[in-house]
């Protein structure tokens, strides 16, 4: 299947919304108050896209957004360097193992080198094996552990020199 990735995309914003609330349907709470802070309002998402403080990949199969990442800009201060944090990446079920995720990720390294991007930087739980391996796959090195949730060192952190 051939699918678009498209970045920054607000035309048919609230099927991107719908994807991600998709995802995060069984998540913790936590995850989905963030979740819908971050990203329900369709008003204050366009504004972070347009300011240049976050980038959002999407996947779309015709008018059918099937997949979805987002990466937040940090610029290091006293320095000029900027440091990316990808915040998710989710691909619907019903699409996964085609390689959205990797094309989605080949773009975000691909906008994160064009913006002279200093580092980009990712976490996952163990439990998200596949987004492990995605990462590592693409570049990215283990570089520490953090808790998440209270419980101890279940996350991983990721980093890359895009």
């Amino acid at each position: 299947m051939d699918f678009q990735i498209k970045v920054n995309e607000t035309q048919g914003l609230e099927k991107v919304q719908s994807l991600i609330q998709n995802g995060v349907v069984n998540a913790p709470a936590d995850v989905i108050s963030q979740t819908n802070a971050l990203y329900m309002n369709t008003d204050i998402l366009i504004k972070r896209m347009s300011a240049g403080i976050e980038k959002m990949i999407t996947a779309w199969d015709g008018d059918r957004c099937v997949g979805a990442m987002s990466y937040m800009r940090t610029q290091v201060q006293d320095e000029n360097r900027v440091i990316c944090s990808i915040l998710f990446i989710y691909v619907d079920v019903a699409y996964r193992g085609q390689g959205i995720a990797g094309s989605m990720m080949k773009r975000c390294l691909l906008e994160c080198k064009n913006d002279n991007v200093f580092k980009l930087n990712m976490s996952a739980r163990f439990s998200e094996k596949r987004l492990i391996c995605l990462g590592i796959n693409y570049g990215f090195r283990p570089e520490g552990f953090i808790d998440f949730n209270n419980e101890k060192f279940n996350t991983v952190l990721l980093g890359i020199r895009p």
